[in-house]
């Protein structure tokens, strides 16, 4: 039973079966399956009663066609997404249209046609168009079968036609919703194919600014270095990704930029799967509509090289200025070290001098979270010592720091950097 509603379930949620003509089919034969099943269910309990209060040997013959039937159905829905849809189709039609002929015989023009109508509007929809016309022939054939077998009542000639155009219609409204059906697909598909071939990250948010992430292009793997279905499934990735500095007031923007027809643009900073930071402009508009849930329509651009040159010309431009300000050379360091945490993490940072004259090596400024200021003394073989021999800057992950160690570059002085990084002035 759990498999038979994990079934169910797959084929109520996937939209891959209104995708093609023969997934379309595919999807109709199970929802026809499923109506046919539930009616199957309803008749044997109908039944079951009538056995119990005025039980007959056709109730009982009535109640075992039942029990056929579902098990029958129960093969077709199980087999509805194989290869062998087309088959259980056609058995399935076949075997109620001589249900109805030779179990339910009628003459009343309304109850034939509401007996024989089904499986000729079905055959449109879970076979192929066309397919109304040849049941609906079969079904004339099987009533002509069971009226000269029978020999009761007058031949309805009525039914001949009124089953025909019948057919006909079914037809018709079979072809215009399977046209119209996969001329919205490929209108989807082409407006999908546009937006992911967009260079920018397109996005869409249900419920508000802070709501669901309902769609995002493919172009947030590069942005964030998660995946699109990563991005949506987690629901508040996209805030918990924005850093802590910056949560605040994209919170607050939030809640102030809720004007319909507008469009905001906001830069804020993000943390990405492998750790980096990166900025982005995030420039979008609020769509709502009476009975319609807000929605939120917007790009995000990365502008990380943008705002690092803005960071550096303003940290720069801050310590030209304090230049002038200050009377020592000690009053300035401390600013420099500010300016400098505006671009990166600096927490440990120093200032060395070296005196050519006398081969000295002196730390005028010196902050670390583990080591104290070293005393003043001749060059050894020290990272700072070696930028000076050089006279390039160097930025020493592990790896760059170990092989220097390797080659006899430099020695290991006090507690280990993550990332070591000097230029030479």
């Amino acid at each position: 039973m759990k498999q038979i509603l994990r079934e169910v379930l797959f084929f109520w949620k996937n939209e891959e079966f209104i995708r093609s003509k023969e997934m379309l089919r595919k999807y109709f034969l199970a929802v026809f399956t499923l109506i046919a099943l539930v009616y199957t269910f309803y008749l044997f309990f109908i039944n079951v009663y009538l056995l119990l209060t005025s039980p007959t040997e056709f109730t009982l013959l009535l109640i075992f066609i039942d029990l056929l039937y579902s098990a029958l159905l129960l093969g077709m829905f199980r087999l509805s997404n194989t290869k062998y849809s087309t088959l259980c189709a056609y058995i399935l039609l076949i075997s109620i249209t001589l249900t109805i002929t030779f179990l339910f015989p009628q003459t009343r023009f309304t109850d034939l046609l509401l007996l024989y109508v089904f499986p000729v509007l079905a055959a449109s929809f879970i076979i192929c168009e066309w397919a109304s016309f040849p049941f609906a022939l079969f079904s004339i054939a099987c009533y002509l079968i069971g009226y000269f077998l029978g020999g009761a009542g007058l031949l309805n000639h009525l039914f001949f036609g009124a089953i025909l155009m019948i057919a006909a219609v079914s037809w018709y409204v079979a072809t215009r919703l399977e046209y119209a059906m996969l001329a919205i697909y490929h209108s989807e598909k082409k407006y999908q194919t546009l937006v992911d071939q967009n260079p920018l990250c397109v996005y869409e948010i249900e419920g508000g600014r802070t709501g669901k992430w309902s769609f995002v292009n493919s172009k947030i793997s590069e942005l964030s270095g998660y995946a699109p279905q990563e991005w949506l499934a987690q629901p508040n990735l996209w805030l918990d990704s924005v850093s802590a500095k910056d949560r605040e007031s994209v919170l607050s923007s939030a809640l102030s930029n809720t004007h319909s027809g507008i469009t905001y643009c906001e830069e804020y900073s993000i943390k990405r799967k492998d750790g980096h930071t990166i900025w982005v402009s995030d420039t979008y508009s609020i769509t709502s509509a009476p009975g319609m849930p807000v929605s939120v329509q917007g790009v995000l651009v990365n502008i990380t090289r943008r705002k690092r040159i803005e960071i550096a010309q303003a940290a720069i431009y801050r310590i030209s200025q304090a230049a002038y300000a200050v009377n020592t050379p000690e009053e300035l360091y401390p600013l420099i070290h500010n300016a400098l945490r505006d671009m990166m993490p600096a927490d440990n940072f120093y200032i060395s001098l070296y005196d050519s004259k006398t081969d000295l090596l002196q730390f005028p400024y010196f902050v670390d979270e583990v080591d104290q200021s070293p005393v003043t003394h001749k060059p050894g073989r020290g990272l700072t010592e070696y930028v000076i021999r050089k006279g390039q800057p160097l930025f020493a992950p592990p790896e760059i720091f170990n092989q220097l160690v390797e080659e006899g570059e430099v020695e290991s002085i006090g507690a280990p950097s993550v990332d070591w990084l000097g230029v030479p002035l």
